[in-house]
């Protein structure tokens, strides 16, 4: 999905979560389950926490509960460009303390970006899974 599509979802979901009456309650999160390197394209999902409970849309799935569970977790600042890099030392890191990943990645950026993949630096909390 390239930044323009990331960003027209995004506002697709906002306004349909506005329509039901909800509102965003946490910072956004962004699952990558794959990473196709070569063509540095990624899959993701967008979650965005809300205040209330709505029923799921054609093209969104609305989840009662969202939990992240038995995962490594390292903050991130920085240009979003060296995030594959990031992910490659914490890919080393667990390896190395017998842990193995499984995807997806957990974005949580704790510091609302400008743009999605096109700002120049983002704050976020990465967490990977591990099993």
């Amino acid at each position: 999905m390239l930044a323009p599509e990331v960003k027209m979802t995004l506002k697709e979901i906002n306004d349909y979560i506005q329509s039901k009456g909800a509102l965003g309650a946490g910072n956004l999160i962004i699952a990558i389950h794959v990473l196709y390197m070569d063509t540095k394209m990624l899959d993701v999902e967008m979650i965005v926490p809300i205040n209330k409970p709505v029923a799921s849309a054609e093209n969104f799935n609305f989840l009662p509960v969202f939990e992240i569970k038995n995962c490594v977790m390292a903050h991130f600042e920085g240009t979003p460009y060296l995030l594959p890099n990031f992910y490659t030392e914490m890919h080393r890191w667990t390896e190395n303390n017998g842990l193995k990943i499984k995807q997806p990645f957990y974005i949580v950026f704790t510091k609302e970006p400008d743009e999605i993949w096109g700002c120049d630096s983002i704050e976020a909390d990465i967490y990977v899974n591990t099993h």
